[in-house]
Parts: structure tokens; sequence; C-alpha cells
């Protein structure tokens, strides 16, 4: 909880960059902040990629049909989805982290994206054809 208002929630690293952002107090020009967010949505789809692999891991077979393998089994299953820190439950937290780096990236190239619609709407309105 953040002192000066003890029932909001605290918020992230990356929600605090975007709060920073919001109110002009952290910069980033346009093109790094496109490469940041490009590089975000290869790793996203990465992650997503890993995370199916690990869903797959999930369905575990072959240790027999003795209680003991079927108790291995379902270790090795909620390892990967399901139980306390699964790999599947890892990097989701992952996939939110990177979503909330996305986010700040980009509010500085739609910043700019409405700050150069602005200007060109007013140059069309002080020279007309």
């Amino acid at each position: 909880m953040s002192p000066e208002h003890p029932i909001a929630p605290r918020l992230t690293y990356w929600q605090s960059l975007a709060v920073a952002a919001d109110n002009g107090q952290l910069y980033l020009d346009a093109d790094t902040a496109r490469q940041c967010d490009q590089t975000c949505v290869n790793y996203l789809d990465r992650l997503d990629r890993h995370r199916e692999t690990a869903r797959r891991l999930a369905k575990i077979d072959g240790y027999g049909d003795f209680e003991m393998g079927r108790q291995f089994a379902q270790i090795l299953s909620d390892k990967a989805a399901g139980g306390q820190n699964s790999m599947v439950g890892v990097i989701d937290s992952h996939i939110q982290v990177v979503k909330e780096m996305q986010a700040v990236f980009q509010k500085f190239f739609n910043h700019y994206t409405d700050i150069d619609a602005d200007t060109a709407s007013d140059v069309a309105q002080r020279f007309p054809n």
C-alpha cells in the first residue's frame, strides 16, 4: 500500500512508469519506443509458444499403473501447469510484465502520433490550399 493512500493498491514498476509517462515525467523518443514495442511483440510470441509447450507437458503418461508412478506423473503435471509456481503460471506472470512494459512504450509513440496529427491539422487550418 502506498503511504499517501492507505487503501490504494501498489503499482508495479512498469505501472508507475506508465503514470510517470502520463504526467510528462518520463521521456522516450518515438523510434526507440517503437523498437521496444516490437521487441515486446516478439517476446510475447515466444512466451505464448513456451506456455503452450508447458501445457502439453502437463499431459503425463508412461509411468505405469502403480500408485507411485501415478503420483510422480501428477507431480510433474502440476509443475508444468496448475500447481503452485508451475511453468504456465510463471510464464503468465512474465507475459503480464511484458504487456505492462508494452503499454508504457505505446504511450510514447501514440503521444507523438497525436502530436503529429494535431500539428498537421493546425498547418492545414493556417495554410489552406
